[in-house]
């Protein structure tokens, strides 16, 4: 059974750049030295069939692209209704909970800066803290997670995963106007709805970059309304950034724009056009 995730894409800018990376275990000893190299695409369909294939993938090196000093990787991951693989009122219906070491696996070896995350539940602390303590363990770095704080338990959240020794991700907040059923700052979350999830990342090299990201993950479905939905969303990209340019002019916006169409390919089509 293929894995109970959801991958959207990586959208990175990416110099493959071939280092051998020495990681440090918990007694301060050094592990066996690990080059890490460009997956094949043989060794990347392992990593999308099986927990155990992806295992092996990441355990010999490989990756989606090594690390470089010159590039930042930026990605964004839907992943099904985490950690539960359904709503809460509909789990036992799905094909199962998160396979959470698997998860792990893959996000080492997409060996992404920042991640952009849809569809978190509120989940123990112990689920998150598993995550960034094992990817500490395979990295050798240190990772951070901050999610959206508002809107109920049951509801989709975006957040933000990201490698601190690499990045930091500071003024973490919600753009209400990315939900159309917001009205202010006040109740970002209204109407079940998500807001947009920005955060302002920087480089920790010397002259990296720096830039504006914005996460989304606009409404569901294939219906009239809901494309009128995403498009109110996205025509509200000008007046809501307008706010960071003074500080800096480069923005990325990313994550699920769900662009489904009203149920016809025509209008598909059109949305992802559009």
């Amino acid at each position: 059974m293929g894995i109970p995730l959801r991958y959207s894409c990586v959208v990175p800018c990416v110099v493959l750049l071939m280092a051998p990376l020495t990681f440090a275990s918990d007694s301060g000893e050094e592990k066996t030295q690990t080059t890490l190299h460009v997956s094949s695409e043989t060794e990347e369909a392992s990593v999308w069939d099986s927990r155990e294939g992806c295992l092996q993938v990441v355990d010999t090196g490989g990756r989606m692209a090594v690390p470089s000093s010159t590039t930042l990787r930026v990605g964004t991951w839907n992943i099904r209704w985490f950690p539960y693989g359904d709503a809460p009122n509909r789990s036992g219906q799905s094909d199962g909970a998160t396979d959470l070491p698997w998860l792990i696996c893959t996000l080492a070896w997409l060996n992404v800066d920042v991640l952009a995350v849809q569809e978190n539940l509120d989940t123990p602390k112990t689920t998150w803290q598993t995550v960034l303590e094992s990817l500490a363990d395979t990295t050798g770095d240190t990772w951070q997670w901050t999610p959206q704080p508002c809107g109920k338990s049951e509801s989709q959240k975006l957040g933000f995963l990201w490698n601190s020794n690499r990045v930091a991700v500071t003024q973490v907040k919600s753009l209400w106007q990315f939900n159309v059923r917001a009205r202010s700052d006040r109740s970002p979350c209204e109407g079940r709805l998500r807001p947009g999830h920005y955060g302002y990342v920087q480089s920790r090299h010397e002259s990296g970059a720096d830039f504006h990201l914005i996460a989304l993950h606009l409404k569901s479905g294939p219906t009239v309304s809901a494309v009128e939905a995403r498009q109110r969303a996205l025509n509200r990209i000008d007046q809501t950034v307008r706010q960071f340019l003074a500080t800096d002019q480069d923005v990325v916006i990313l994550g699920d724009f769900n662009t489904m169409g009203a149920g016809d390919n025509a209008s598909r089509r059109f949305e992802l056009l559009s």
